[in-house]
């Protein structure tokens, strides 16, 4: 899929894919690790395994308590023979249940506090399921229901079948990003900054192009390439707006001078290709065969010393998705 560019993140739980570790608290509920094989070919995943008795069957870790929003994600398959066709995640609170209804494929966000929910199926019967809150209080935890064919999510019997669990994340962020492993403590990956510095030669005019996959939708811009003097006030960009438009950017002295965008929206996990041409009264953006409206009055920026993928200086604005091609001409 190319360059995975993502700003940085910390998955703020520890043991992150060790659910039998001290650090999760078992209520009602057994844990096998390494129990099978994980969506990553390693024989990691642990089976979580609700007992008979009428109860709540959860995992439980308490983190430093933190504000407002949080996202958090988890792999889970049903094996065969298993009952249990509903996971659930509770960062704690009222109104912040995150239903995951793994026989049909569906989810209920339909408490308060939850602010998107979504599951995805992957290869081997795996499912991906990621949840979003948004509370005006501090959280200082994240649990793990399983349940089998009820509507409820406490005070359920067991019946002895189990599903396979893996890599539980949780960020304070208003969207998910991909699985950071933690052992002892939490930890924080750093931005994603690729870049190609002192670029002599290169000037106005220019055509950009670009073929990526968004991961996510991040809810704001997106930056893909950035064409800049190494500050921000001197920029040609590929971006996706925050509309999940396409669109090609310039800014001169500080001022956004062009902004072409593409008509259609773009979804996630899909790839696109994009093109841009910058030049002098004469911008125009492309997003697989559809053009933009052009841009007929707009300077350009001083030359490019620095060329950028993902992100703009700094790793402003990052893209948090897949870079498959750059091309200039």
């Amino acid at each position: 899929r190319g360059f995975l560019a993502e700003g940085s993140r910390t998955n703020l739980l520890t043991r992150s894919q060790e659910f039998e570790n001290a650090a999760w608290t078992k209520f009602a509920t057994a844990i096998t690790p390494n129990s099978a094989e994980a969506p990553d070919g390693t024989m990691t995943a642990a089976l979580f395994t609700p007992d008979g008795t009428a109860a709540p069957h959860y995992v439980r870790q308490f983190v430093t308590a933190v504000a407002e929003i949080r996202s958090a994600q988890l792999f889970v398959k049903v094996p065969s023979g298993s009952t249990v066709d509903r996971v659930s995640i509770y960062p704690g609170g009222t109104g912040s249940l995150a239903r995951f209804y793994l026989d049909t494929m569906s989810t209920s966000s339909s408490e308060a506090n939850v602010t998107s929910a979504s599951i995805a199926a992957l290869a081997n019967g795996w499912y991906l399921l990621r949840a979003t809150w948004n509370t005006a209080s501090s959280w200082d935890r994240v649990s793990i229901y399983a349940s089998s064919g009820v509507s409820g999510d406490a005070s359920t019997a067991g019946d002895g079948t189990s599903i396979l669990i893996w890599c539980a994340q949780l960020e304070a962020a208003s969207f998910p990003s991909s699985y950071i492993p933690t052992t002892t403590a939490s930890v924080t990956r750093a931005a994603d900054l690729l870049s190609i510095g002192s670029v002599t030669g290169l000037d106005y005019p220019i055509t950009a192009y670009a073929r990526i996959r968004r991961a996510i939708d991040t809810g704001g811009i997106e930056t893909w390439l950035s064409l800049n003097d190494g500050t921000e006030n001197e920029r040609a960009r590929i971006i996706t707006n925050a509309s999940d438009l396409a669109e090609v950017t310039m800014t001169d002295g500080g001022v956004d001078v062009a902004a072409v965008s593409v008509a259609g929206a773009m979804g996630v996990n899909t790839v696109y290709n994009i093109a841009g041409r910058f030049a002098a009264n004469d911008v125009q953006a492309c997003r697989t065969g559809t053009l933009g409206t052009a841009d007929t009055s707009a300077a350009v920026p001083t030359a490019p010393s620095v060329v950028r993928f993902g992100g703009g200086v700094s790793g402003a604005l990052p893209c948090f998705g897949y870079i498959e091609r750059i091309a200039l001409f």
